[in-house]
């Protein structure tokens, strides 16, 4: 049994992250900031702010983990535009003090790094590979980047890291800021008769590689067995969809009049027109590939929603 650690138990990954590895016998402990609103049965929760260097090495000098899963993050694009120097704190000074804790406790437990593809900006690779220059466009890619540099100058020192870049991913549970969870809520209201027959949206038009999270999560446990020791994967499908297509499927599934609406003060100034990534890589190294369609991830979102509205 692998003792392993989660930071960022408490999120939307860290929840489906939480349940695979249970399901494969790991020991798990989980560093959350906030509260956890459903925590699982015999996962060993640690309350802790990784910007507070001296309680983050202590608390892992305790667990002394063989693995370790970085989830904790900012992972808002939009936030991080209005936050940019929190984003910042907490998604490149965070990652840095959870390296250097193991650094100075001589522990090298197998680091997994949660990056993502924001780090690649506007590509005219279509799809993109590991190697492309990074060109972030937010400062979420911004803080991704650097948190990626801090790993390669800890790897270089010896650790044990692994860098993945997940693209878009979506499931029950997603913070309604993002769009198909906005999406759902919104269509399931209007069946109630409680939201006029209208989504408001902004740039529907940019074209993403979308995931289930559970196929997420089992990339990552994955990577954790099989991956590379100091090298960089995407995880992606390589078929990219507009978000105007997610979105009208949804439509598709509902028999009420639903009009999309566009309107300006939604639209990212600094939004990616398309971004999908080379996935083979990351498929020689482990074998994965997403097993979910992704119209029956949001079938499941808008059902969620229909029964608790």
């Amino acid at each position: 049994m692998k003792r392993v650690l989660v930071t960022g138990i408490e999120g939307f990954v860290g929840n489906y992250l939480t349940q695979h590895l249970k399901e494969l016998g790991y020991e798990i402990f989980g560093l959350h900031l906030l509260p956890v609103t459903n925590p699982h049965s015999g996962v060993n929760y640690r309350q802790c702010d990784i910007l507070k260097y001296k309680q983050l090495k202590a608390l892992i000098d305790d667990i002394k983990p063989e693995g370790i899963f970085h989830l904790a993050a900012i992972s808002s694009v939009g936030f991080s535009f209005s936050h940019p120097e929190e984003t910042i704190n907490i998604n490149f000074i965070g990652t840095y003090h959870l390296l250097r804790a193991l650094t100075e406790l001589t522990l090298s437990p197998r680091v997994i790094i949660i990056s993502s593809a924001d780090v690649y900006g506007k590509t005219k690779e279509r799809p993109v590979n590991e190697d492309y220059q990074l060109r972030p466009v937010s400062p979420y890619g911004l803080s991704k980047m650097l948190a990626e540099e801090c790993a390669k100058f800890f790897a270089a020192q010896g650790l044990d890291i692994l860098i993945l870049r997940p693209f878009n991913h979506i499931g029950v549970g997603q913070r309604e800021d993002f769009v198909f969870p906005y999406c759902a809520k919104r269509i399931a209201e209007i069946e109630k008769g409680i939201s006029p027959n209208s989504l408001p949206l902004g740039n529907i038009d940019v074209r993403r590689d979308y995931l289930d999270v559970r196929d997420v999560v089992r990339a990552y446990e994955m990577a954790f067995r099989l991956a590379k020791t100091g090298e960089i994967y995407n995880v992606a499908t390589g078929k990219p969809i507009t978000i105007r297509e997610g979105v009208e499927y949804l439509i598709s599934l509902t028999k009420k009049p639903i009009q999309i609406s566009i309107k300006k003060e939604r639209k990212r100034r600094y939004d990616i027109p398309y971004l999908s990534g080379a996935t083979e890589k990351f498929q020689k190294a482990t074998g994965w590939k997403p097993e979910r369609e992704i119209k029956e991830t949001l079938k499941e979102m808008l059902n969620y929603y229909r029964e608790r509205i």
